[in-house]
């Protein structure tokens, strides 16, 4: 075990400028609640508020119930089953108690009412149709017989995959706690690319630490009250979760649950004290952001999966807009999408090993036409080992001409260095066939004044 605090993670592996680790470790101590907020996230709550859900509230949540109530209609009917006995999994029918599941599988035991459930699914719910048959092995004949055994058991087990309320501590929960921001894709049962231990050799889990200066970042997600430990540091599991953003409005914009987008935003509201909503494409963030940087200038933060960085200041901060996903990076005040580190072992191996995260730096190249910086994985069309050019500005045909007729230029300049190289070659050659013949000459005349000279 680490046992080492967030704090000593950062400063161990995450290879923060001096400056940026101190803002880092001041915004942590001193956490920044927007105004809307602060009466519900605080020192004391921990920067967490948290609601619990009644039967009610977990029944309008629960969308696997949606799916329930529609594929089990038959079976809903048969033995009166509500919403709180779908949320325990238990049914109390004629004086005996049973499970859920097992209702299901006694009445859906034959190979025609798995065939009828199949295609209940496949013409009622296509998505929820298509998420099942991902599940499956493709091994499988899609008209077989154990196709639709297959088929039905991944049905229950998506189900309950899905089910938001798996017992009676969900809660709710608004937080602002940067354990829970660090911690969020991490030791779940599902991964993201925000994982610290994830195998993706994009490392985008090293701009976590750019998370705590972020006054426009919040994060809502849905807990059974279970906890998980990643080397001493103790949070709630999550079940699905959204980070959401401050915009001009003071309202929280929710960028996209995962694993599962399960929750009703409208539904949503009528739990919460403050508005959130689904964000949309006239988003701005309410504050600027000046980012951490790293030892070598570029800055750090999270992959943006609805947003991009927008109006960069001389000082490196900006705003938030609505926008195409991706892994934006600031440098010398100027935008460019990444990544720029090139990693894959996950924090711990990084921590074990004396190692940081700028040991597995990838330099970017740079666009010989407009300057922008080109990260190692993006797509970018190398002319010559000099001349590189972006995607944007290879589609101008005057500025890849350019390039084009400045390449052929140098190559007819290396020629033309060639030509006068084999021109000096051949007046080598000549001067020294002349040479020669003159030596022969002047021997040929020598031996003809000695044969006079003995006659």
């Amino acid at each position: 075990m680490l046992s080492l605090t967030l704090t000593n993670f950062v400063k161990e592996c995450f290879s923060l400028d001096k400056k940026s680790f101190n803002r880092f470790n001041e915004s942590i101590k001193n956490v920044k609640i927007d105004n809307t907020l602060k009466g519900f996230l605080n020192e004391e709550n921990d920067y967490r508020f948290k609601i619990d859900l009644n039967i009610r509230a977990k029944e309008s949540l629960d969308i696997s119930w949606e799916f329930f109530q529609i594929i089990f209609k038959n079976l809903i009917k048969k033995y009166d089953i509500a919403y709180k006995d779908y949320a325990l999994n238990k049914k109390n029918f004629n004086k005996n108690n049973y499970k859920i599941i097992k209702l299901i599988k006694t009445n859906y035991s034959s190979l025609s009412q798995k065939k009828e459930l199949f295609n209940k699914i496949h013409y009622m719910q296509g998505e929820f149709f298509a998420k099942i048959y991902d599940k499956i092995d493709m091994i499988y004949d899609d008209d077989s017989d154990e196709f639709y055994s297959i088929f039905f058991d991944k049905t229950i087990e998506y189900l309950n995959e899905l089910r938001t309320t798996k017992t009676s501590k969900t809660q709710l929960v608004i937080s602002k706690n940067y354990k829970d921001f660090f911690l969020s894709a991490t030791d779940e049962s599902w991964r993201t690319c925000l994982s610290v231990e994830s195998p993706s050799f994009t490392s985008y889990w090293a701009g976590l630490p750019g998370t705590v200066v972020d006054k426009n970042l919040y994060m809502l997600y849905i807990t059974s009250g279970d906890t998980k430990n990643y080397e001493g540091i103790i949070i709630d599991k999550i079940i699905s979760r959204s980070w959401a953003l401050l915009d001009t409005e003071s309202c929280l914009n929710l960028i996209n649950f995962y694993p599962n987008n399960k929750l009703n935003i409208e539904k949503i509201n009528k739990e919460l004290p403050f508005k959130v909503k689904r964000i949309g494409y006239d988003f701005e963030s309410k504050y600027r952001v000046i980012p951490l940087q790293f030892k070598n200038g570029y800055s750090c933060y999270i992959y943006q999966d609805k947003t991009k960085p927008f109006d960069i200041r001389e000082d490196g901060s900006f705003k938030m807009k609505f926008g195409t996903k991706g892994m934006y990076f600031i440098h010398n005040n100027r935008i460019f999408e990444g990544p720029i580190f090139h990693y894959q072992e996950g924090l711990r191996s990084l921590y074990e090993n004396e190692s940081e995260i700028l040991d597995y730096f990838k330099q970017p190249k740079v666009c010989s036409n407009c300057g922008v910086e080109l990260s190692f994985s993006r797509e970018k069309h190398e002319l010559n080992s000099e001349h590189i050019l972006c995607t944007n500005c290879i589609k101008n045909e005057k500025i890849y001409n350019y390039f084009k007729n400045d390449i052929i230029d140098e190559d007819e300049d290396e020629d033309e260095d060639e030509d006068e190289d084999e021109d000096e070659d051949e007046d080598e050659l000549i001067k020294n066939d002349f040479y020669r013949l003159a030596a022969q000459i002047a021997r040929k005349q020598e031996i003809a004044l000695k044969r006079t000279i003995e006659a």
